[in-house]
């Protein structure tokens, strides 16, 4: 029963069940609207969405999000894929259950479609665990070789950055190490309570990483706005790959049922490192060699004179650039019946019929505030006449009828007990039912 509630409170209204998953547009509990234009405001950085990808379009400088694709790359396209990484391009693929395990099988990584255990979960339901960024010493060590020396926070910490609270999954897949990667590194930033599985994790190839992430219904709207940690994972994760060198821009590919093109580096590539400097030097002494063979003596002679100039740049090449942490993202703000609903649920032992009756009078009287009807009995459903005067759109009616009959039911029992877990799902019902009727009152649409 309790994994029915939670079900219910996240797929809260029953006509965006045909609504499509993991849409970049939508609005709707299980879109990514919230992660295609909040989250990419509050992280200052830029986000642009695409519906099928075409790899001659892709820049090595890219960030590819990759958000649970339809289609597998095979053949050209998967060799497209692994010279992208290479070539320095960064990918972050997020999924579970679609055809993400071959977008990560040539990097080493494993997605499996199994549960692993976890800790904790939310409100004790088992599809729901609760997780955080905790590494181990010895991912720490791999990492180090990602590690800028003018960074200012260690991978693991950027990831973390101001995260309060565990970050909640829903029906997670599981990452595993696959077998033959060799001396590759292949870093888990989050584990599960389970030997070799892990929820995040991060490798590289050439001069380009990959992060996967098994889950990435915890970036859609209904956890975002739920969970405040999870916003603030979103944000350090799109920002994770945003160094001095590239442009904080990221590209989603969200349901990707089509790959096309081919992928050719369009800049040379650049390698931090003495080793790569000394490459480069000799590469240019080869081309002056070249032009002293020729009639081209003098522009040969300019071209070592801005050699020995460039030889500081050639220095700076030893250390990378340094990691922007990310901003935190705002607490959400807490009214004033939300902090005495939660100074309600820190006392064990209280008896909730009484503060259930506190809600529904509060839920009345927010109806009465924001209706234009008079909402007594003779007047009919005060929900259907908001709706009638266009304050609450019709798929959300239902939704708002169930909360304000849930809270009259609870607020009206006299002999059996209210348990401290119904309460607080009362509590979420009530706080989404004032936001809702916040937003009414911002947006009326006048009668004729």
């Amino acid at each position: 029963m309790k994994r029915l509630l939670l079900a219910v409170w996240i797929c809260s209204l029953s006509a965006a069940a045909y609504a499509t998953d993991f849409d970049p547009h939508s609005a709707e509990w299980n879109g990514l609207g919230l992660l295609q234009k909040d989250i990419p405001q509050r992280a200052d950085l830029q986000m642009q969405t695409i519906s099928a990808l075409d790899w001659a379009q892709v820049d090595e400088h890219d960030v590819l999000l990759v958000f649970a694709p339809q289609v597998a790359p095979q053949g050209a396209a998967l060799d497209s894929l692994t010279r992208f990484v290479d070539a320095g391009g960064r990918l972050i693929v997020a999924d579970d259950f679609a055809q993400g395990a071959a977008w990560l099988a040539p990097f080493g990584v494993k997605l499996v479609a199994e549960p692993a255990r976890a800790l904790q979960h939310y409100e004790n339901v088992d599809g729901l665990p609760m997780v955080s960024i905790a590494p181990d010493a010895e991912s720490e060590h791999f990492a180090q070789r990602w590690q800028s020396r003018g960074a200012k926070l260690s991978l693991g910490a950027f990831l973390a950055h101001e995260l309060h609270a565990p970050i909640v999954l829903n029906h997670p897949a599981t990452l595993r190490l696959a077998d033959g990667v060799g001396d590759r590194p292949v870093v888990a930033w989050g584990r599960f309570d389970e030997p070799g599985a892990a929820w995040l994790v991060e490798t590289d190839l050439g001069a380009g990483r990959v992060l996967a992430l098994s889950d990435p219904s915890a970036w859609m709207n209904a956890m975002l706005e739920r969970f405040h940690d999870n916003k603030q994972f979103a944000a350090n994760v799109l920002r994770y790959y945003c160094v001095a060198d590239r442009p904080c821009r990221v590209t989603l590919l969200a349901n990707a049922a089509a790959i096309t093109g081919t992928f050719t580096p369009k800049h040379a590539p650049q390698r931090a490192g003495l080793r790569a400097g000394l490459e480069q030097m000799s590469e240019a002494l080869r081309q002056l060699a070249h032009l002293l063979a020729g009639r081209l003596v003098g522009p040969a002679l300019v071209l070592m004179v801005l050699l020995l100039l460039g030889l500081p740049i050639l220095m700076r090449a030893r250390s990378g650039p340094a990691i922007v942490p990310p901003e935190a993202t705002p607490l959400r703000q807490r009214t004033a019946l939300m902090e005495t609903v939660l100074a309600w649920l820190g006392n064990l032992n209280a008896d909730y019929r009484k503060p259930a009756r506190l809600l529904a009078a509060h839920l009345q009287r927010r109806l009465r505030q924001i209706g234009r009807e008079p909402l007594t009995p003779e007047h009919g459903d005060p929900v259907a006449a908001m709706i009638r005067q266009g304050r609450v759109h019709p798929q959300a009616g239902p939704r708002l009828r169930s909360v304000l009959d849930g809270v009259q039911e609870a607020a009206h029992l006299d002999d059996s007990p209210l348990s401290r877990a119904r309460f607080g799902q009362l509590a979420a019902d009530v706080e989404w039912a004032e936001s809702l009727l916040a937003h009414t009152d911002r947006t009326v649409v006048d009668e004729p």
